[in-house]
């Protein structure tokens, strides 16, 4: 009599653990993607972090390879994760992202070079959480773009020793 109850109970248990296993399962998610420059060039060694602002131990790192690819598995896609993306002489992005739990997500990415007008406004267009926002960085952006150009414009007025027309592009 007690090996029925006995069998009866491994297998209980043995459903109730492979119910856990299946529910943690479809909490999970695996991000995939390519991060490229502005050009279409895929990018080797930009840092790709995702962290949990609720759990700081939280933390997921992946770098790129040379075929700017990158992977990662995340084990509670419930949450909004805080996404960075880092390379030297790359503007940085960051931004919440949440994927779709239980499943494959594929996310590409665009990084552009470090202090250029696109660079700032990709850079504002991930941070910004209001249209308004989104809207002075973009002119902020503009206004820098325009400051480049000007300054780019005087630069061989004043290498060929035109002083005045220099300083006239400048004003």
């Amino acid at each position: 009599m007690r090996k029925p109850i006995a069998t009866l109970a491994a297998a209980l248990l043995m459903l109730l653990l492979a119910g856990r296993d299946l529910h943690a399962q479809a909490q999970q998610a695996r991000v995939y993607g390519v991060v490229k420059d502005d050009q279409g060039n895929p990018l080797e060694g930009v840092r790709v972090v995702l962290t949990d602002p609720s759990a700081s131990t939280n933390r997921l790192e992946a770098l790129t390879d040379k075929k700017g690819k990158y992977s990662l598995v995340i084990i509670d896609a419930t949450r909004t994760l805080i996404w960075r993306i880092e390379k030297e002489g790359f503007q940085t992005l960051e931004s919440p992202r949440k994927v779709p739990a239980g499943g494959s997500t594929k996310v590409d990415l665009v990084l552009y070079p470090a202090g250029t007008a696109a660079g700032d406004l990709a850079a504002a267009a991930a941070t910004a959480k209001t249209r308004e926002e989104f809207e002075a960085a973009k002119k902020a952006a503009e206004a820098k773009a325009g400051a480049v150009d000007t300054f780019n414009a005087a630069v061989p007025l004043f290498n060929a020793g035109d002083l005045d027309g220099a300083l006239a592009k400048l004003q």
